[in-house]
């Protein structure tokens, strides 16, 4: 139980208690999954946690796991702080009130259609303006991952770099 006292000190030294939550959790498992993949010689980068999670969903079983695992779960360390120091600020209420946020969507809708259709506007001009200048030239593109494997990795980066660290993050 949390003394008046304790929750004053938590309340007003809460951005700090966050932060070191934060990297605390992350850091204390992720710097030494580094280190491993790295005496390993394993990869890790986005691409290669999506083949190795739908490889795990397929039952194969891979001699790095640790070091996959503990990445994934500890991205998480910015959520798992905020929701940390907000219910110790804040108690239920608070907490309700953070995931009515979550779940809020207060953006108009031409911007949620920018966002999506300007990447592929930038693309097609910088390839038009390309065009232009040097012609039609071969060009070597090499995937880091297979293109049947670009809506799982869209998951898995929406889920392991938005949804992991956002609601720490921005609340």
């Amino acid at each position: 139980m949390v003394t008046a006292v304790e929750r004053e000190w938590i309340r007003r030294n809460q951005l700090w208690l966050f932060f070191i939550l934060a990297y605390t959790i992350t850091w204390s498992v992720q710097i030494p999954a580094y280190l491993y993949a790295y005496r390993e010689d394993i990869k890790l980068s986005n691409e290669a946690n999506t083949a190795h999670f739908l490889g795990l969903l397929r039952g194969e079983g891979h001699p790095g796991l640790a070091p996959y695992l503990l990445l994934f779960m500890f991205t998480f360390g910015p959520s798992v702080a905020g929701v940390a120091v907000t219910a110790l600020v804040g108690g239920r209420p608070a907490l309700a009130e953070l995931w009515s946020r979550v779940a809020r969507v207060g953006v108009p809708r031409k911007w949620i259609a920018i966002v999506l259709l300007l990447p592929f506007a930038l693309a097609a001009a910088s390839l038009g303006l390309a065009f232009v200048v040097g012609g039609l030239q071969p060009f070597g593109f090499d995937p880091l991952v297979p293109l049947s494997l670009f809506l799982p990795l869209l998951v898995y980066m929406l889920v392991c770099t938005g949804l992991a660290e956002e609601i720490g993050w921005r609340g």
